[in-house]
This record gives C-alpha cells, sequence and structure tokens, in this order.
C-alpha cells in the first residue's frame, strides 16, 4: 500500500475570487447594518459565510479586514465574523486550519490574524483576589448577590474574581459605564473576564470601553482586533507606544494606520501628512473616491503583508482548544 501523502495547500488564485467576494461582502454588510442584535448578526454571518467555497472565503476575510480599518459600515460584519465562535454555523477547527493555510499562501497575515486564538499579553497563574468582605461567601451567594440592587454590595462585586459573577453584575440595571470600566482598567485581571464585557451586547459599544479594553494587556489578543478598526486614529498610536502590546496587535496597528493615510490621500486628492489624523468614521467619502481608495488599498495591503512575511517568520497553524 503506498503511503499517505499530505494534499498540498488549496490552487488559490485571488483575482478568479475577488469579484465574488466583494459582492457577497457588499451584500452582507448592507444586511447586518439592518439587525437590532449582535446574535442575530452573529447568526446570519455563519449562515450566508458557511455557503461560500473556500477561495471566496478567504478574499471574503481579505476584504473585511481592509474595508473595516476605514470605513464603519464594514465593523458590524468584522464583529458578527469574530463573534462566530459561539454561532450555530461557526467555524470548526478544520475548516479554520483549512481557512489559514489558504491565507497563508496568499500572504495575507491580516487574515490569519483573525483566525488564531491568541491569548493575552499578560496572563497570571493566580487569579486577583476578590474583595475581602466576601471571602467566605460562596459563588452561588455572590452570583444571587450581583442581581440585587445594593450598590455598595454591587460594587465590591466589581473585584469578584469569576467571570460568571461579573456575567450577572454586568446585566443589572443599576451597573453603569462608571463601574464597567473598573472592571476593564483592572490590572491584573482575567482574560475571561474581560472576554464578558467584549461579549456584553450592550457595554461592547462603548467607546470608552473598547479603548479601556485594547489597552489592557490582560485583553485576549482576538478581542483586541476585534474594536482596533472603531478606535480613533489617536487612540491607536497611543496603544502602539505603550510598553506591554503583542506582535499580532502591532502589526494590525501599522496595517490600519497605512490603510487611513490612504483613506484620507483618496478623500482629499492631497498627500497625507504623518500627523493628520483620520476622518470621522461615520463620515463616508463619495462613492467614487471610496472606489478609488478601494484599487489603491488592494496594491497598499498586498505590498505591505509580503515587506511582513519577508522580515517575520511564519505564524503555525492556529492550535485546537482544548
Amino acid at each position: 500500500m503506498p503511503a499517505e501523502s499530505t494534499p498540498p495547500p488549496p490552487s488559490i488564485s485571488p483575482q478568479g475570487s475577488r469579484e465574488e467576494a466583494q459582492s457577497h461582502l457588499e451584500t452582507l454588510a448592507k444586511r447586518l447594518l439592518t439587525l437590532p442584535e449582535r446574535g442575530m448578526r452573529r447568526e446570519i454571518m455563519g449562515e450566508y459565510f458557511a455557503k461560500l467555497s473556500l477561495e471566496v472565503q478567504v478574499e471574503f476575510l481579505h476584504l473585511l479586514a481592509m474595508r473595516s480599518a476605514a470605513f464603519s459600515e464594514y465593523r458590524t460584519a468584522l464583529v458578527a465574523f469574530q463573534d462566530l465562535s459561539v454561532a450555530t454555523h461557526g467555524l470548526h477547527y478544520e475548516h479554520s486550519r483549512e481557512l489559514y493555510e489558504a491565507a497563508r499562501v496568499r500572504g495575507y497575515k491580516h487574515v490569519q490574524r483573525l483566525l488564531l486564538s491568541t491569548p493575552a499579553q499578560r496572563q497570571d497563574e493566580r487569579p486577583p483576589r476578590g474583595h475581602h468582605h466576601l471571602a467566605e461567601v460562596t459563588l452561588g451567594e455572590r452570583k444571587s448577590l450581583a442581581r440585587q440592587q445594593n450598590i455598595y454590595m454591587l460594587e465590591k462585586l466589581l473585584l469578584d474574581p469569576d467571570p460568571s459573577v461579573i456575567r450577572m453584575l454586568l446585566q443589572n440595571p443599576r451597573i453603569t459605564e462608571k463601574e464597567v470600566l473598573l472592571i476593564a482598567t483592572r490590572r491584573p485581571n482575567q482574560p475571561q473576564i474581560l472576554q464578558e464585557i467584549a461579549r456584553h451586547a450592550r457595554w461592547f459599544r462603548r467607546l470608552s470601553v473598547q479603548i479601556a479594553l485594547c489597552k489592557n494587556p490582560y485583553t485576549p489578543v482576538p478581542v483586541i482586533l476585534q474594536y482596533l478598526p472603531s478606535l480613533p486614529t489617536p487612540e491607536l498610536k497611543e496603544i502602539r507606544d505603550m510598553a506591554q502590546v503583542h506582535p499580532h496587535v502591532l502589526e494590525a496597528l501599522a496595517e490600519i494606520l497605512n490603510i487611513r493615510d490612504a483613506a484620507r490621500y483618496y478623500q482629499s486628492d492631497r498627500t497625507p501628512s504623518p500627523i493628520q489624523h483620520a476622518p470621522p468614521p461615520d463620515d463616508p467619502p463619495t462613492q467614487n473616491s471610496k472606489e478609488r481608495l478601494f484599487s489603491a488599498l488592494e496594491r497598499l495591503r498586498i505590498k505591505t503583508d509580503e515587506e511582513i512575511n519577508e522580515e517575520a517568520p511564519q505564524d503555525p497553524a492556529p492550535e485546537e482548544e482544548s
């Protein structure tokens, strides 16, 4: 019996499937913007994405990552894709590996990053302690207290080390953005607790919460990558200059800032200055300038990834989560 050989990576022609991917992205992005709930958007994304061929899926993700960096109308679709880990039609491990390999063949490091379950920059072996007044209170009692209205007790529960208690707390109507920011900025922290904030239907939309999560080294890298395209340029540069930033986050920051530089040029027809800020996210350019920008970003993104691939070692395939 002949030895089993490893199948070659998919043969992919970017230009052959990009037009189809662009059509699907435009259709889906518009549809998702009409849906009121994050869970609905996640399920529609999963169902739609599963029907595309592998080649179209890779180009779809390439265009999605690129356009969400400059235009707000694509960011809802980006969040919906990154929520697929908990979707009915989510990506299973083997499919993620195939997408990762196809993206590697094309040099799409930005797509590879979307498919990795990268841990936080910092993780402590021991979780931080909760409030000393609650040291003898059981988990069930603390979860019950998190549903009550006593603000003094709720403030003590902000320090709770169990993600399930924080989940209950985030649902409590007495909790405001001020309290959520106290959890999001706490260091040391647990990635699972910060993930609870990122998944919350109300709090994940707040810009101040997004910024706090992106600046916390205990936040899982996929959460940071999910939020970066939505942040104003000054905050992106501030995160870039921080001391503890994951290499994948630094790569994504460089790409987003490059794309926004190109966006300023094609919206104003003048050479961008390094100190200019990106246009407001909700102020899209005219359709003609957007089409010209898309064409330019294709060249910019491919060139950027080729340079990164030459300078950096290749990432391993994503590890299967236990």
